[in-house]
């Protein structure tokens, strides 16, 4: 997990204080931004891209690359790092804010759909959180170190592996359920137990099918592939291009590479 990102989620929680009073906490993101947020004493400033630098700041980015009068403001953080084009966890995602191109608001990327991106930022529903956006209001996507594009698909593809084995592990479930509903039967069973044998050997049946089915699902891309190969091979093996190479005519039983003996 990137640094800043791990420095953000410490902060999951921290809210607005109610009434005339602030969060120090909140107030402290602001000092730690720099630039103009050495002099604001209030939660009720908008804060999202004061928390965003500072988390960037303590990981050790350079922000210098952002002006000290733009620090507060989301717009100013596409202007860090390198650009990318898909929602990378770890990413800062900078998105728009009603009709104003000056307006924005920015977090870091922790998730995302076909139609979503998750952010974990500050002053979401007054606190640090995290909060589904549309993708259409993704104004842009900046990886806050200067990175190649290699690097930047290491990243995605960890995030991807990470979501493959979340998705093996749910897959697990259906081998614990069964282990739930049939219990492992005593090893040494009497040979005169009938009623066990067969109950043995169903549990050992279904998980072997179940395992079947799980390891066929893993391997489903590769599974297609297998078949539309065989397929394109048996149509091309039977079709009349191919036949006139094979020893006999799968019509007629006939030599194709020499004529027919005459009677």
């Amino acid at each position: 997990m990137p640094t800043w990102l791990d420095i953000a989620w410490k902060e999951l929680g921290q809210k607005e204080a109610s009434g005339a009073a602030a969060n120090p906490e909140i107030i402290s993101y602001f000092r730690e931004a720099g630039g103009e947020g050495a002099r604001i004493l209030s939660d009720e400033v908008a804060w999202c891209a004061a928390f965003a630098v500072r988390c960037l700041k303590l990981s050790g980015i350079d922000i210098s690359p952002i002006p000290e009068g733009e620090r507060l403001l989301a717009n100013g953080l596409l202007k860090l790092g390198t650009p990318i084009d898909e929602p990378t966890i770890g990413a800062v995602c900078v998105l728009s804010r009603g009709s104003d191109p000056s307006q924005g608001h920015v977090g870091f990327v922790v998730g995302s759909t076909a139609d979503d991106v998750v952010l974990l930022g500050g002053n979401q529903a007054d606190s640090v959180s995290t909060a589904h956006f549309p993708r259409s209001r993704i104004r842009g996507l900046r990886w806050p170190e200067t990175v190649t594009q290699k690097q930047v698909d290491q990243v995605s593809r960890i995030a991807s592996t990470a979501k493959a084995i979340q998705a093996d592990t749910a897959k697990t479930g259906a081998s614990n359920t069964l282990n739930q509903v049939l219990p492992s039967l005593p090893d040494q069973i009497p040979p005169h137990d009938a009623i066990a044998h067969s109950a043995n050997a169903l549990k050992s049946s279904l998980q072997t099918g179940i395992d079947f089915a799980t390891f066929t699902y893993a391997k489903l891309p590769w599974v297609v592939a297998a078949l539309s190969i065989y397929w394109i091979a048996r149509i091309a093996w039977n079709s009349k291009w191919i036949r006139k190479w094979r020893h006999e005519d799968a019509a007629t039983g006939t030599s194709a590479l020499k004529p027919e003996a005459s009677a």
